[in-house]
């Protein structure tokens, strides 16, 4: 599949088959990220990689938006770590960008895939539950968990605003 066609084709998947996939196929999806843009090139991401059951369903209990993510085959905390990346708004766009990369690695090899919004300035209890879940340092912040697995669904297509309300030449108008 060409880039493109990822792009337009990758949709959120929340209900996945009881399948598992290989260490491999991780490890080549994660390793996309090693490529993808940082400021400064600081490379400020870690993942934590959680295929136990019993994790995954704590973690799928951290807020009302997360349940589904106890079917996935595994789910992949996205940290960042505070002392590489100090500037605002960069270190939440890094590990944004690092997702990012992520979900489209994964369509692109066959998995779906869902964001887990975790980094909550109204409710940062949630991040603390994760981390406590998880046992990450206190100078590593967890943005989000990305489930993935097979998918067991098919979404519909997305209904996407009109390109020419959304490009603005030269000056707002």
């Amino acid at each position: 599949m060409d880039l493109k066609q990822c792009i337009k084709t990758r949709r959120s998947i929340r209900k996945y088959k009881d399948k598992t996939f290989s260490k491999e196929i991780l490890e080549d999806i994660i390793d996309s990220v090693r490529y993808a843009p940082s400021s400064h090139n600081t490379q400020p991401w870690d993942f934590i990689v959680v295929d136990k059951k019993e994790l995954k369903e704590q973690l799928s209990q951290v807020h009302q938006w997360a349940g589904f993510a106890k079917d996935s085959a595994t789910i992949i905390a996205v940290c960042y770590d505070t002392n590489k990346c100090k500037w605002s708004p960069s270190k939440f766009a890094n590990p944004a960008i690092a997702a990012t990369y992520i979900l489209l690695s994964a369509h692109e090899a066959g998995l779906g895939a869902c964001w887990i919004f975790i980094k909550d300035s109204e409710e940062p209890e949630i991040e603390k539950k994760v981390k406590s879940i998880l046992g990450v340092p206190k100078f590593i912040d967890i943005f989000c968990m990305i489930s993935l697995g097979y998918p067991d669904e098919t979404p519909d297509d997305k209904d996407l605003r009109d390109l020419k309300d959304l490009i603005h030449y030269n000056k707002w108008n």
